[in-house]
Order: structure tokens, then C-alpha cells, then sequence
């Protein structure tokens, strides 16, 4: 074999195995990550009634986009079972088609009985057509939550807030609570980091978000192709300079069903409400 042939050999072969890495591989893997979000500063001046050293277990599903339930979906369900959490939270985009609806309520009642579950809304729920009133019915009967501009409970004094999708639907933050309780914020897509008002951010612990799918193709970490409603953000943390604000890479793909250099994620979180100033607890 000549050095023309050899290296073009070779090219395919490389091709094809990105492909099938980026196609049929990538897209089933499962990355379980954890993290923590530990006791808010002294320093920010943030009130808290709530108590201190409480871990709140939390597991992140953002951007399922079902299509249909698989043994990839299994795997996950089976994972927020293994990792014993108290609270799911599912970051939009659950679906991408008015007609999923069957398979949302499918996936759902893989998930462990136990934990409280809440959801938002994402752009795609919007662009779809979904009826939303299906959506929501779809949710409760599997003990689920929608929040739309509204807050949830989960311990005394310590509530996630559910914000509407800023890309397509109409975010509100004049009900995040005012009562010295420690709020998680779900929005789905992560630039409305940077449009949290004041007032309502210093209310705010952290907020959560997913749509970026981690770039869904990231070469060496670098995602040149973001959907609107990203802003600087990709994956994982970033602190400093406005809310504290985690987003995942997801577990769905959209547009095109490839994943490359970003591996599916259920993050699991151990959020420690409270303090790190033992005189406020």
C-alpha cells in the first residue's frame, strides 16, 4: 500500500470512528458527577432561617429530550436511585415534541418514588407546540412539580424557585421569597445569570441550568457552536461576579442526535443550606 492510499485509509478510518463514536457511542454514555454547594459566605451579607448543615441531595435531569424510553434512560433512572437523593430536578426540555408526551410520563415512573421532584420549563417545550396544560397534568400524576414563576418548599427555610424559560417564555422573579429562606433557582437557560435583578439575586443562593448540552460537540473542551440563550456558559460552575450558577451538559441531543466530547450528565449535588457563620446558623 502506497503512502497516498495508506493515509487516505487511515482518514477514513479515523472519520469513522469519530463517527461512531459521536453517534452511536457518546450519546449512551452516562457521566455521574458530583459536586457541592456548600454554606453561603459570611462575607455576602446573605440572610438564612434555614438550618444549618443540612445536606439537601439534589439530582439535575436537564435536556432529556425524549423520544422514546431506552435501557440508556433505565441507566439514569437507576443512578438517581443509587445516589439516594432527596430532591429531582428537571431542567427543561424534557421533550421537544407535542407528541412525547406518553413517553415523558414513561420515564418518569422509572424514577424513585421517594424523592420530592420539580420541573421547569425549557424553550424547546415552547417551540414544540406542547400543550402546556398537558404537560402540567403529565408531570402531577407522576408526583411532579411544574414551576412557572413560582417556589417550592423542600425544607423549612430552605425553597426552589422555577423560573419560566427566558429564550421563550416570560421569566418572573417578583415571587422568590422574601422571607430570609435559602432559594435554589431552576432556569434553563443559563445567560438569565446575567440578567437576575439585584434585588431578586440577593435572595439567591445558586441557580441551576442546563440547554448548552456542554457545546454537545466540544473539541478539547472548546464548544463553538452554543444556542442562543447560553451567554458565556457551557458547563459546570461559575462563581464570582454574580449568582453562583451551575449548568449541566444534559442528557438529550437536539437538532442533530451527536454528542462528542460531551458526555451525557446526571449531576448529583449535596446543597448545604445555611451559613459558614456558626452565630447565624
Amino acid at each position: 500500500m502506497n503512502r497516498r492510499r495508506f493515509l487516505g485509509v487511515a482518514g477514513a478510518v479515523a472519520a469513522g470512528a469519530v463517527a461512531t463514536e459521536g453517534v452511536l457511542l457518546a450519546p449512551r454514555r452516562l457521566d455521574v458527577t458530583r459536586h457541592r454547594l456548600p454554606p453561603r459566605s459570611s462575607g455576602r451579607g446573605w440572610p438564612s432561617t434555614a438550618t444549618a448543615r443540612v445536606v439537601v441531595r439534589v439530582a439535575v435531569l436537564a435536556d432529556l429530550h425524549l423520544r422514546e424510553v431506552s435501557s440508556f434512560h433505565e441507566r439514569i433512572a437507576a443512578a438517581v436511585a443509587d445516589a439516594d437523593v432527596e430532591l429531582i430536578l428537571i431542567v427543561g426540555d424534557a421533550i421537544d415534541r407535542s407528541d412525547r408526551l406518553s413517553a415523558l410520563s414513561e420515564f418518569l415512573d422509572l424514577l424513585p418514588a421517594g424523592p420530592q421532584r420539580l420541573a421547569t420549563l425549557g424553550n424547546w417545550e415552547y417551540w414544540s407546540g406542547v400543550d402546556r396544560g398537558a404537560l402540567r397534568r403529565t408531570y402531577e400524576a407522576s408526583g411532579t412539580r411544574l414551576l412557572v414563576n413560582e417556589a417550592a418548599a423542600v425544607r423549612p427555610g430552605v425553597v426552589v424557585f422555577g423560573a419560566d424559560d427566558s429564550l421563550a417564555g416570560s421569566p418572573d422573579l417578583s415571587a422568590v421569597p422574601r422571607d430570609g429562606s435559602e432559594v435554589l433557582l431552576l432556569a434553563h437557560c443559563p445567560d438569565f445569570r446575567d440578567r437576575i435583578p439585584a434585588g431578586a439575586g440577593a435572595r439567591i443562593r445558586a441557580m441551576i441550568a442546563g440547554h448548552t448540552h456542554g457545546g454537545q460537540v466540544a473539541i478539547g473542551g472548546w464548544a463553538p457552536l452554543r444556542p442562543p440563550g447560553s451567554g458565556p456558559y457551557v458547563s459546570g460552575w461559575y462563581r464570582g461576579d454574580g449568582t453562583d450558577l451551575f449548568v449541566s451538559r444534559g442528557l438529550g441531543t437536539s437538532v442533530v442526535p451527536v454528542r462528542l466530547g460531551a458526555t451525557p450528565e446526571l449531576a448529583i449535588i449535596d446543597w448545604v443550606p445555611g451559613s459558614d457563620d456558626p452565630g447565624r446558623g
